[in-house]
């Protein structure tokens, strides 16, 4: 018998091993509000049953862990005026895959200049939140940033939201547009982006 004040209750009978996993999933410490599981037991033959035994608690703890499947963005052979975007995968976009057991929010990212002839927050340098291939349904698209929107300057809030920890469908990506200024000078050009994940709330 399992009980907790913010999550779900379980009861379980029948058990016949000396080992049990329960098949429902379990809350963590962040997603309860720090409230612990209690847990009682008892013993069962076909006659009578033994009295409960005192009550034990655990908790279980959170873990965020979003890592970058492809860290890096590379535009090649573009002129003045020229545009290209990764939502063909020519390059590959920013790929991103939740190892952890809660959902995670990527709520802000910060970025270094990428022209030299315009700053941030203009349409030369865009990004948008999008499913990775095969992992449709991995985060919550009506909340994230799934439009094309300037790569700005300042902070961002709910880039990607509630990015799912479930294997089939922890993933997702970031687009990148880009369009070369018509007074850009030539060379190679840089940016350097920083994604902040947090852990978002049940």
């Amino acid at each position: 018998n399992i009980t907790n004040s913010f999550a779900p209750d379980y009861y379980r009978d029948n058990i016949t091993t000396n080992n049990h996993t329960t098949q429902e999933e379990l809350w963590t410490e962040y997603e309860t509000q720090s409230n612990v599981y209690n847990w009682t037991v008892r013993a069962c033959d076909q006659w009578n049953c033994s009295s409960y035994t005192g009550l034990w608690n655990f908790s279980i703890d959170d873990y965020l862990s979003v890592i970058l499947v492809n860290n890096s963005v590379s535009f090649i052979d573009l002129n003045l005026g020229d545009t290209n975007d990764t939502t063909d995968d020519d390059p590959l976009p920013f790929r991103f895959r939740n190892d952890g057991i809660i959902r995670a929010n990527l709520t802000n990212i910060t970025t270094t200049t990428l022209w030299q002839s315009v700053g941030l927050n203009t349409p030369y340098y865009r990004f948008a939140a999008a499913n990775a291939s095969g992992e449709t349904g991995s985060f919550d698209w009506v909340n994230s940033l799934t439009s094309w929107t300037n790569v700005p300057a300042t902070y961002l809030s709910n880039v990607i939201a509630s990015l799912n920890y479930s294997d089939a469908i922890d993933e997702a990506e970031i687009d990148i547009a880009i369009e070369v200024p018509g007074a850009e000078t030539p060379g190679t050009k840089t940016s350097t982006m920083t994604f902040t994940w947090e852990a978002a709330e049940q």
